[in-house]
């Protein structure tokens, strides 16, 4: 039973009998992989007077493209000859959101702009709207930013009364700019406007912050009206509500923007209660973040024998900037500096090939260093331990006869192990196996098998789930020298479901191709239960053969679960760069994400294919889904209702299950969190479960055999 599928019930269960419902600190969000009308009330193409003195019958469009650090965008273009191309209202048919008296909201973006030929006059890119419904509106619009020149700017507007448009002279005397930026045509860059939306101009405020950084705010060429400055300049108090409805436009708009052919991009916009929610991500606060560092080579605590020879490789990498060295010292004291990738010491090519060896028995900790270009650092260590050798006692051999190497089952496998052992100048004491370093059992004599019929429980290595284990074989001679062997037992999902396994050749012969910040709008889950990846927005990987670099392995999601950017190359292990390319996932945050992957291209495509269950995740910018003969990832539960257990609610320490198929089954006991609290195996149809640990309260139980599942409620009293 997977954790997302207990949850899946679990939070059904709890939805069912108390209503429960969680709130989302996102209000809004403009999906560009939804329709216009998904988002906003409209695209504004032109209205009623827009006319240009050149007008154009070519109209302005509101579409999607790709682009190369982002994914999928919006693209509002503005031909030359038109006066307007603007999203108006964030109320759409699925993402909906109405501005009311009284709110305090963060609207937030990523933009950027090009046009032909260069804009030299200024053109309102945003707009913060008003409409007066049965109201008089003061204001025609609160706030706009405006761009021109290579100049960006943030502006207020006065009001008039009783009506906007009511007063002498032109509506520009009453403006007052806020803030400005120099902003080169082309470059992406981010916002995020806060608001109290309030028709009192002391109570209704803007906060404004521009690529993460708050920004200073000031009245700038104003003339008959100013804004009210906080004492830090961070606030300026404005009416921001007028009229029946205040609403945001984003795109080009006014009389100079009919010269130019414009093209404004958006992406993650969003209405949020939160500034961390409304930030597009990957936004640089400013602050220099410090270095990634681990050790490539080796990967843990490292034990070695007098004579060792030893290799060092660092991964490095640096998330605002770049690495300037990576130093490595053996208990504090500096072995060498390296200053560019890849960061290796004790290999053929240095200086000293044997820098790092010849230390007599003792422990040593190996520790990393890496600085990056703003001189923050950060390190990994291991510990080295230099045993003694015996001269006068050969070490024993240990090898595996059966099975003799890796192999892949289904659960529910039957696995016998059995071990050769001997010593050259004595004789073998003992040979342990261990699975995952936990011990099963110890032969003191010929044969080494566990697992066989005459074994104290034949049992003890199978019932394992689906996963990746190393079994370990360690011998010892009757002097205490040891030798070990391992073989890796990879047990793979026995859920029904069919399905074509969808490995796409893997593991492939030979490495990644190179990456260069790929990304990719659409994952596709094939095969049998795959993670829940309905958040998805885009994924992006930065893989660079050259360096043995892997820079970027991230998921944008919709919602911000479990962040609205998750890049997994600081938690995750790879080997991409030799054949048999692979990653291993950890603490993703998402459902069922955790776990090793084969990895390879289909053409244009990323593929990563689950080594221990029966599905692959397949990245493309395709609308089309890959061919696979079963998609399905969800819970599958059996409608036989021959399963049940009894008594519930139970009050005593044994809850008994009957009606199980013959063969093998799995029983699990679930709290409301997810969390597995029991778990065993049985092989007849009826069994018994002692619940005497368990506090009172509501479980899931879950009973799952080769062709069947059943969840059921139960209560401990």
């Amino acid at each position: 039973m997977k954790n997302y599928e207990i949850r899946n019930i679990a939070f059904l269960v709890m939805f069912l009998l108390a209503g429960f419902y969680a709130h989302s600190q996102v209000l809004w969000y403009g999906d560009p992989n939804k329709s216009v009308k998904s988002s906003f009330r409209r695209f504004d193409s032109g209205n009623a007077g827009d006319n240009c003195s050149n007008q154009s019958n070519n109209t302005s469009t509101a579409t999607t493209t790709t682009d190369s650090k982002y994914g999928k965008v919006w693209r509002i273009r503005k031909p030359k000859g038109q006066k307007r191309g603007e999203f108006a209202r964030t109320t759409g048919t699925v993402n909906n959101y109405t501005p009311k008296d009284g709110d305090v909201v963060y609207f937030g973006w990523r933009w950027k702009i090009e046009s032909t030929p260069n804009i030299n006059n200024g053109i309102a890119v945003w707009q913060w709207k008003t409409d007066a419904g049965n109201q008089n509106n003061t204001q025609n619009y609160p706030l706009n930013m405006g761009y021109g020149n290579g100049n960006l700017s943030l502006s207020a507007w006065g009001p008039c009364y009783p009506s906007w448009n009511s007063c002498s002279g032109s509506i520009s005397k009453r403006k007052t700019t806020l803030w400005n930026k120099s902003i080169p045509e082309n470059t992406w860059v981010s916002f995020v406007i806060k608001m109290k939306l309030s028709r009192n101009k002391n109570v209704g405020y803007v906060e404004f912050w521009y690529n993460g950084e708050k920004q200073t705010l000031s009245n700038s060429g104003f003339q008959d009206y100013q804004v009210t400055l906080s004492s830090d300049k961070k606030r300026a108090y404005h009416k921001t509500f007028d009229g029946s409805v205040v609403y945001a436009k984003w795109g080009a708009y006014n009389s100079n923007a009919c010269n130019f052919d414009v093209s404004t991009y958006y992406d993650e916009m969003r209405v949020a209660k939160t500034l961390a929610e409304a930030t597009p991500s990957g936004t640089s606060s400013g602050s220099n973040k410090p270095p990634v560092v681990s050790f490539k080579t080796p990967t843990s605590n490292l034990m070695v024998d007098e004579g060792y020879d030893l290799n060092v490789e660092v991964n490095a990498s640096d998330p605002d900037g770049s690495i300037s060295n990576v130093k490595l010292y053996v208990n504090n004291a500096l072995v060498r500096q390296e200053n560019r990738a890849p960061y290796e010491w004790g290999h053929d090519s240095s200086p000293n090939p044997n820098e790092l060896n010849g230390r007599t028995p003792g422990t040593y900790t190996i520790k990393a260093v890496a600085t990056d270009n703003k001189g923050k650092t950060a390190e990994k260590s291991f510990t080295l331990t230099v045993r003694e050798n015996n001269p006068g006692n050969q070490a024993p051999n240990v090898s595996f006869a059966s099975p003799s190497g890796n192999i892949t089952v289904q659960e529910g496998y039957d696995l016998t192990v059995r071990a050769n052992a001997s010593d050259a100048d004595g004789s073998v004491s003992n040979v342990k196996l261990y699975v995952n370093n936990s011990l099963i059992r110890q032969e003191s004599y010929a044969p080494y098998e566990w697992g066989h019929d005459g074994s104290p429980n034949p049992q003890e290595v199978n019932g394992r789930s689906a996963g990746v284990y190393t079994f370990k074989a360690v011998a010892t001679d009757n002097q205490g020298q040891q030798s070990e062997a391992t073989f890796v037992l990879t047990v793979q999902s026995a859920d029904t479901g069919g399905g074509d396994n969808c490995s796409f050749g893997t593991p492939v012969n030979s490495g990644l191709s190179a990456m260069d910040k790929t990304s990719y709008s659409n994952v596709y889950v094939l095969g049998t239960n795959g993670p829940k990846l309905d958040n998805f927005r885009k994924f992006t990987i930065n893989w660079v053969p050259a360096n043995n670099g892997l820079y970027q392995l991230a998921i944008n999601t919709t919602d911000g679960s479990p962040d609205w950017y998750v890049d997994f190359k600081n938690t995750m292990t790879y080997q991409l760069k030799n054949a048999n390319p692979e990653v291993t996932l950890n603490n993703t945050g998402f459902a069922g994400l955790d776990g090793s992957y084969w990895v390879t291209r289909n053409g244009d495509d990323f593929v990563m294919v689950s080594k221990t269950k029966d599905f692959a995740l397949y990245f493309s910018n395709s609308s089309q889904q890959a061919s696979c003969s079963d998609r399905s990832n969800g819970v599958e539960v059996s409608k036989e209702a021959a399963i049940v257990a009894f008594p519930n609610p139970v009050d005593n320490e044994i809850l008994n299950i009957s009606g199980m198929k013959d063969g093998l089954s799995t029983i699990e006991i679930a709290d409301f969190y997810g969390k597995v609290i029991h778990h065993q195996t049985e092989k007849s149809n009826n069994a018994q479960v002692n619940v005497s640990n368990l506090p009172s309260g509501s479980y899931i139980l879950m009973v799952k055999s080769l062709k069947s599942r059943k969840a059921i409620l139960f209560t401990k009293q």
